[in-house]
C-alpha cells in the first residue's frame, strides 16, 4: 500500500492534472480491498499484490478518448517520476466491480485502470513473457 506521503501526492497531482481539450475528465483512486458484496477486485491474474488502482472516466463526448488518453498518461508519467509502478490496464480486470467500486457513473465511458505500488526488484516469469512478447525491452527509454 502507498505511504501517505506519496498518495498524498497523488491526489494533489490528480487535482490538477488536466487537458488542453476542455472535457471533465474523472480520475479516480482507490485501495483494493472488498466490494460491497465482499468479493475482491480482479485483474484477472495480471497483477499480483498491487492494493492501489487508478481509474479513468470520462462522459461519452467528442474528444473525449483522447482528452482521457492524454490526461491519464500525465498522471501515469508523474506516479512514474516517483518511483511508483503504474501499467495501463484496459481490458485485463473486472470491468463492472471496478466500476462499482470507483462509483463510475452508468453513462460515462470507463476507460482504463492502472494498479500503483512500488515496483518489486524481480520480474516474474509472466512479466518477462508480455515484455518479450510486446517487445517493451526495445522501447525508447
Amino acid at each position: 500500500m502507498l505511504s501517505d506521503s506519496d498518495r498524498k501526492k497523488l491526489l494533489e497531482y490528480i487535482n490538477v492534472v488536466y487537458n488542453p481539450f476542455n472535457v471533465p475528465v474523472k480520475i479516480h483512486i482507490i485501495d483494493k480491498n472488498l466490494n460491497e458484496n465482499g468479493e475482491k477486485l480482479g485483474t484477472y491474474g495480471t497483477i499480483k499484490g498491487a492494493k492501489t488502482f487508478l481509474g479513468l472516466s470520462v462522459p461519452n463526448t467528442d474528444m473525449a478518448l483522447v482528452a482521457a488518453g492524454y490526461q491519464f498518461e500525465n498522471l501515469i508519467l508523474y506516479a512514474t517520476n516517483m518511483g511508483l509502478g503504474t501499467v495501463w490496464l484496459a481490458a485485463t480486470f473486472s470491468r463492472d466491480d471496478f466500476s462499482k467500486a470507483m462509483q463510475i457513473d452508468k453513462n460515462d465511458l470507463f476507460i482504463a485502470i492502472s494498479p500503483v505500488e512500488y515496483p518489486t526488484e524481480k520480474r516474474r516469469i509472466a512479466e518477462n513473457i508480455m515484455r518479450t512478447a510486446m517487445k517493451s525491452s526495445s522501447r525508447k527509454s
